[in-house]
């Protein structure tokens, strides 16, 4: 009785550069990362949870998906073929599992939108591949998924930390849970258009940026706070930098009054933010937070997105997902879309187009058309 009955729980979805419109992976709680092709069919090529998934910026044959938790996931140089599933995340299983890094129950992973083979995972700290998780003849011949000769031995992956600091540590304030390592991992990390700079949002609030995230030797790394006081204790549910200028983004915060903090900053959700990248410290960078909440109410944001071509912001909510252009209010974005939590907001280019894509919490995958550039 329940065919065609959409009631899959997306946390996100993962757009193919080469094909905005017609190629993405979606990460489905309890039901793996299938893949759609262009049609409401989609291909399921991994069970078990799905979490953050990816396409490779230079080859679009090359995919990533992640499970949940340290099981950071597998690379796959053969599409979404399911035999050819490579197992990389040993370095990370075992920093977790034996080395006391907290992590989110789906961590964020980033496949860098611009240098090919280069991916970020968050823990404490953020990690780094820089080819697709390790060597291609290595990990074929040892590290298939199910049946790898290798898998969790430490062999099976190359992930390294970046920096010499855990974003949780006391290093950086003793504010917001420092050296909390349970409750103050990465929850979210975001990529401009150079080929430089790294932005990472915490669960308590804390907000990074790294000038160097492409720095030959990842101990050269260096992040830097740009949050303070004013700004919330709470979930970093969303940053998108400005592919025009990778010092500023905009940052949503999850979260209602009840967990009002002593600067009284809990009612906003929404911000603008600008870094001063030739205004640091040691450990901090200058930057300016505007709050840009307007209307929105007091109500988990879980998402951000902003549309270049029509100059307007997307934010997703636990009831859908709103529009603002410059001098309006937030208005519902389209129609179609039930009023059903939306995990995930993905904006990709599609030549002069702009797709918006929504991952709900138990009502699948929707897409908006946006008007052309």
């Amino acid at each position: 009785m329940n065919k065609g009955l959409g009631t899959l729980q997306c946390q996100s979805l993962s757009v193919d550069p080469a094909n905005a419109t017609g190629s993405l992976l979606g990460g489905t709680q309890d039901n793996g990362t299938p893949a759609y092709q262009g049609n409401q069919l989609w291909f399921l090529g991994m069970t078990g949870d799905g979490g953050a998934s990816g396409t490779d910026a230079a080859d679009s044959n090359t995919r990533f998906h992640s499970y949940y938790s340290l099981y950071a996931g597998d690379t796959n140089f053969h599409g979404v073929d399911p035999l050819h599933w490579l197992w990389t995340s040993d370095p990370i299983v075992f920093a977790v599992s034996l080395g006391g890094e907290g992590v989110s129950f789906y961590p964020p992973q980033l496949q860098d939108p611009v240098t090919g083979g280069q991916r970020f995972f968050g823990t404490n700290h953020v990690w780094r591949t820089t080819d697709i998780g390790g060597d291609q003849s290595f990990l074929e011949a040892n590290c298939t998924t199910v049946f790898g000769a290798e898998l969790f031995t430490g062999a099976c992956g190359d992930w390294q930390e970046l920096g010499t600091h855990g974003l949780d540590e006391s290093f950086y304030g003793s504010d917001k849970l420092a050296d909390d390592a349970a409750n103050n991992y990465v929850v979210r990390l975001s990529r401009g258009q150079d080929s430089s700079t790294l932005w990472a949002g915490l669960r308590r609030g804390r907000v990074f940026i790294s000038k160097n995230a492409d720095a030959a030797d990842p101990a050269d790394v260096t992040f830097y706070r740009i949050d303070g006081p004013a700004q919330p204790e709470r979930f970093v549910s969303g940053i998108y930098v400005n592919k025009k200028n990778p010092y500023e983004a905009y940052v949503t915060y999850s979260g209602y009054n009840v967990y009002a903090d002593a600067a009284g900053t809990a009612e906003r959700h929404i911000f603008s933010v600008m870094v001063d990248p030739n205004n640091c410290t040691a450990t901090t960078c200058a930057a300016t937070w505007r709050n840009i909440d307007f209307d929105i109410g007091d109500q988990p944001v879980l998402d951000i997105a902003y549309d270049r071509c029509g100059d307007k912001l997307y934010v997703s909510t636990d009831w859908g997902v709103f529009r603002r252009g410059a001098g309006s209010n937030w208005t519902p974005a389209g129609s179609g879309l039930p009023p059903v939590a939306i995990y995930g907001l993905t904006l990709a280019d599609a030549g002069n187009k702009q797709v918006l894509w929504a991952a709900t919490h138990g009502r699948g995958a929707y897409r908006l058309l946006l008007p052309n550039c």
